[in-house]
C-alpha cells in the first residue's frame, strides 16, 4: 500500500513473488485529499490513511481493498494519531 498525495489515492501493490502480477499495482483506492501517511493494525486487515489536505482519516479494509469509512479529524494532528494507534495496539499485544 502506497499513498499518492497528488492523486488522492492509495495504490495496492502485489508483493506475492509467486503471482503473475508481482510488483504491479493491482488496485487503486480513492481516499481523502493529500494522503501522507499510512499505518496498519497488527493483523494487517485495516490500514489507516492520514489525509493532510482535508484533515480526515480513511480506513481501508485490506481484505476487501475498499474504504470502510472516512472520518473527519478535528482533535489531533496526524503525527499524534499515528502515535495513538501505535500505543493502542502495543497494549493489546
Amino acid at each position: 500500500y502506497v499513498t499518492n498525495s497528488n492523486s488522492n489515492n492509495v495504490s495496492v501493490i502485489d508483493i506475492n513473488s509467486n503471482s503473475t502480477s508481482y510488483n504491479l499495482i493491482v488496485n487503486t483506492i480513492t481516499v481523502g485529499k493529500m494522503p501522507t501517511s499510512i499505518i496498519f493494525n497488527p493483523n494487517g486487515n485495516f490500514a489507516y490513511v492520514l489525509n493532510y489536505g482535508d484533515n480526515t482519516i480513511s480506513i481501508i479494509n485490506t481484505i476487501k481493498n475498499n474504504i470502510n469509512y472516512n472520518k473527519e479529524n478535528n482533535s489531533y494532528n496526524h503525527y499524534s494519531i499515528i502515535k495513538l494507534i501505535q500505543i493502542k495496539y502495543s497494549y493489546i499485544n
